[in-house]
């Protein structure tokens, strides 16, 4: 999920619809669909910038539209005009129409970015194959089919961050009123203070607390923290004083606004109880937001991941987006739990999230892998994501002051798994003929998740082919108190004893409820599914589980390395599967008791996933085992690898260096050194281009480096160390990185190369066989440069495939990024894990500022620092 999106629809969300019976798609059809792409965009599209249209056909074949309607071409490229962008069209109609498109920028194949390019020439490559029946590329195609069919392909407009550039933290000045916990330190506010004071900051709402918030005293990491009670008198908010975004840069706010967004998250945070320490916690409900802030009570709906199918799910979110409502959504990982705010989407299923971290790692997430990369306030270590444990918040507005119908679709009664209550047994599983019954019992844990106290019925039964539920087995009374402001439910255990003459073949079983014993209505699953049997004229079973699951090597197997696999799930039942797989590992064929790791993943029903796993054994045999969250269901049985021997000491040099310069070419008025005018390499392209080829004689190693660079300007960077395998017994590996003068705030580029320890983080420096670079002085003289310092100045500008013309400049200031143009358009503002962060519409002739975070951008294709 984290690369620049240009609308590439490609594989998950582009292939969608495959037939075997499909044919070519001809230039004038794909002229047609890429005209009609244009007008949805509010372009049309110039008639000499169509001309200009290319097809590309298979491998490195590329002619001109007007003579292709005789070929066959895997994709057609539109240009929509100078400045407009262009509509890549598929070139089979056993493909959906749209491959990509943008709005913005001229498409110039001279400076097409690499990855660009790698992808398409993997779409020519699958388009390929899908001519050719190529039957495991059909097969994936069919997956992803059934996949988009069972998860709702339509998809929803797109909404854009309704928080806009609230971009709040935990720590100062949003703390500068949290309890000093420690006697010393003063505590953060916790994320579920930040999601809730970021949420209050869109609706501007309340203007006054409504009501006393009442002291307590809560220990919190084995310490008593006092929190002092809060007037409603003291709770008035001072709305036009909250910026949006707070830099840490010394003088960017007054103190008034400090306390202005310091005395909103301390209420916040008292509101719920909050622990409050170094990591602060708490649990958000609906009943502090109402009772305290003026939210609608009614309206809001508390609801859990486990109990909705993923399609139901994504419609909740999508009805409350449109609806202009940002949704309160919570997960957890392996070391700990986040609150944190959806409140936009792309429209082509990726959810918009406010991590509440300043700003950090915000961008548009696939709600089935939250995975940010940690490093925000109290985050936490595990690199896992925020996948388990998912609920949200919805129906959060202030109270309209009437009585609202629920905001989405709502089970009050909920079944739940319990380790040590729940049971499921045949009491009598065979027969002497089809018309004889079989006999279960079932037990499980029945509760109330709503509001309103609920008097009823609940059975277990079967969903006949009208769409209605009928019992199978007794009937027993319930009468459960609503859910408490606390969030904790009242419920009982019942016991199901019955007999049913089940038909051959499988039989999905449902918890059902009912109010007036005559109709029916499914319960919530929590942490378990509908049971599901197979009947044969005399043998009755439980399924334990639909799922197929394998485990493969991406890359030799070798000791003493991480080893990356790939894990395949495939649903082949009715029912979703949301849970943990569990990877077992070993050195013989026996099961160990404790997973080596794990993968939470949803599955939807006929479908199937992959995920990525790492691991690292020990040279010699190794076993694998998958399985279910409770390990009761195992999918890969011992399946057996060979682990090659732990290769020798790896023995590295680096043995050529090169940039992107053209050959002879120079800057000897712009390239400085100090104070001196400088003989450097010159680029016409719009970055630099550093290489650098590593020899290794010794084994197959990882190498941990950071290539970087700096310009003459201004001799800052900060290291990024990325981790490769570099294989050995003579073999040369190349590593490259680009770099561009926006971000390095100059143009004369100067690269270096640095290694650190796998085992202990040192530094150290790796042998190299290149000479040191020299940089000729245009007075005279000369500089030394070390042999990873190479020298580039670059020349070009930045053009093609994103970029627009913002004639009067973007720029990088402290805590913002000015953007002016001398026409209105929408400028676009991606991180540089190529997650949008947020559009902005531009008017001609004004300048445009934006707050965010320190960092590095893309706007509109250009990179920009942001100190």
């Amino acid at each position: 999920m984290k690369c620049i999106r240009l609308h590439l629809l490609l594989l998950i969300l582009l292939l969608i619809s495959v037939s075997a019976f499909a044919g070519p798609r001809s230039f004038r059809q794909a002229k047609q669909i890429a005209e009609r792409q244009a007008a949805l965009l509010g372009i049309v599209m110039d008639e000499s910038a169509a001309s200009q249209a290319k097809s590309f056909g298979f491998g490195d074949k590329t002619q001109k539209s007007q003579a292709s309607d005789q070929e066959t071409a895997s994709y057609y490229v539109f240009p929509h005009g100078e400045g407009k962008g262009f509509t890549i069209v598929s070139g089979d109609d056993c493909l959906p129409e749209i491959v990509g498109y943008t709005d913005q920028g001229t498409y110039d194949e001279a400076s097409l970015p690499e990855s660009y390019k790698n992808f398409m020439k993997a779409y020519q490559e699958m388009v390929e194959a899908v001519t050719k029946g190529d039957q495991a590329t059909l097969r994936n195609l069919a997956e992803v089919k059934a996949y988009r069919s069972s998860v709702n392909t339509t998809h929803s407009k797109a909404v854009s961050p309704l928080l806009g550039n609230i971009a709040w933290n935990q720590s100062k000045p949003f703390n500068n009123m949290c309890p000093i916990y420690d006697g010393k330190n003063r505590a953060v506010t916790g994320c579920v203070a930040t999601a809730m004071a970021q949420v209050m900051a869109y609706y501007k709402h309340p203007k006054q607390l409504l009501q006393d918030i009442p002291e307590y005293t809560k220990k919190w990491y084995g310490r008593d923290v006092a929190v002092p009670g809060i007037s409603k008198s003291d709770g008035v908010y001072d709305w036009d004083n909250m910026l949006p975004f707070y830099s840490s840069a010394e003088g960017s706010y007054s103190e008034t606004q400090a306390n202005a967004v310091a005395k909103l998250m301390f209420h916040c945070g008292a509101a719920v109880q909050m622990g409050y320490g170094s990591s602060s916690g708490a649990n958000l409900t609906p009943a502090p937001l109402a009772k305290y802030f003026g939210y609608d009570a009614d309206m809001m709906l508390d609801l859990s991941r486990s109990l909705y199918s993923l399609a139901e799910w994504t419609q909740i979110l999508d009805n409350e987006l449109a609806a202009g409502r940002p949704v309160f959504y919570s997960g957890s990982s392996t070391d700990g739990g986040h609150q944190f705010i959806c409140d936009g989407s792309d429209g082509q299923g990726l959810y918009h999230i406010n991590w509440g971290w300043g700003g950090y790692q915000n961008g548009y997430f696939d709600v089935t892998i939250l995975n940010p990369e940690k490093g925000g306030v109290g985050s936490g270590n595990a690199q896992d994501g925020y996948n388990r444990s998912c609920s949200m918040l919805v129906g959060v507005a202030p109270d309209n002051g009437k009585v609202d119908e629920p905001v989405a679709p709502f089970a009050p009664i909920v079944q739940s798994y319990w380790d040590k209550m729940s049971v499921f047994e045949l009491t009598k599983d065979t027969r002497n003929q089809v018309s004889d019954k079989f006999a279960l019992k079932i037990q499980n844990y029945f509760c109330n998740q709503s509001r309103q106290n609920m008097t009823g019925s609940i059975a277990y039964g079967i969903l006949k082919s009208d769409g209605t539920y009928v019992p199978i087995s007794g009937v027993k009374e319930f009468s459960f108190k609503g859910i408490q402001d606390n969030g904790r439910t009242y419920g009982n255990t019942f016991l199901f004893e019955f007999d049913y003459a089940f038909p051959i073949g499988q039989t999905t079983i449902y918890a059902i409820y009912s109010t007036d014993h005559v109709h029916w209505n499914k319960c919530a699953n929590s942490e378990m599914r509908p049971y599901v049997v197979e009947a044969t004229a005399q043998k009755l079973t439980l399924v334990r589980s639909q799922l197929k699951a394998d485990i493969t090597p991406t890359e030799e197997l070798l000791g003493g390395l991480t080893n990356g696999f790939e894990i395949t799930i495939q649903n082949q039942g009715d029912i979703e599967y949301l849970g943990a797989i569990n990877i077992f590992s070993n050195t013989t064929a026996t099961m160990p008791n404790q997973a080596a790791t794990d993968v939470y993943v949803t599955v939807p029903a006929h479908s199937s996933i992959t995920r990525k796993v790492e691991l690292s054994p020990s040279e010699g045999d190794l076993y694998l085992w998958l399985t279910d969250a409770g390990a009761e269901n195992v999918f890969v049985n011992g399946k057996k690898f060979t682990v090659g021997a732990t290769p020798a000491a790896p023995v590295f040099t680096v043995v050529k260096a090169w940039t992107n310069a053209a050959p002879n070419e120079y800057e000897t008025e712009k390239a400085t050194y100090g104070s001196n005018k400088v003989k450097a390499p010159k680029t016409n392209d719009a970055f630099a281009q550093f290489n650098f080829a590593i020899k290794n004689d010794g084994g197959t190693a990882l190498l941990k480096y950071a290539l970087v660079a700096y310009s003459t300007n201004e001799r800052s960077f900060v290291p990024r160390f990325e981790t490769v395998r570099i294989p050995g017994n003579g073999a040369t590996t190349t590593i490259s990185k680009s770099f561009d003068p926006n971000e390095l705030g100059g143009n004369t580029i100067i690269s270096d190369l640095w290694f650190m320890s796998l085992t202990d983080n040192e530094y150290y420096d790796i042998p190299t066989t290149l000479s040191k670079n020299r940089l000729d002085i245009v007075s005279g003289g000369y500089y030394s440069f070390e042999p990873f310092n190479l020298v580039v100045y670059v020349a070009g500008q930045p053009s093609g495939i994103s970029t627009i013309s913002l004639n009067k400049g973007i720029y990088g200031g402290n805590g913002e990024i000015i953007i002016s143009s001398d026409r209105s358009q929408t400028v676009k503002i991606f991180n540089l894990s190529g997650q949008k962060v947020t559009s902005v519409a531009v008017q001609a002739g004004e300048r445009q500022v934006i707050p965010v975070p320190s960092g590095i951008y893309i706007v509109n294709g250009i990179k920009v620092i942001v100190k």
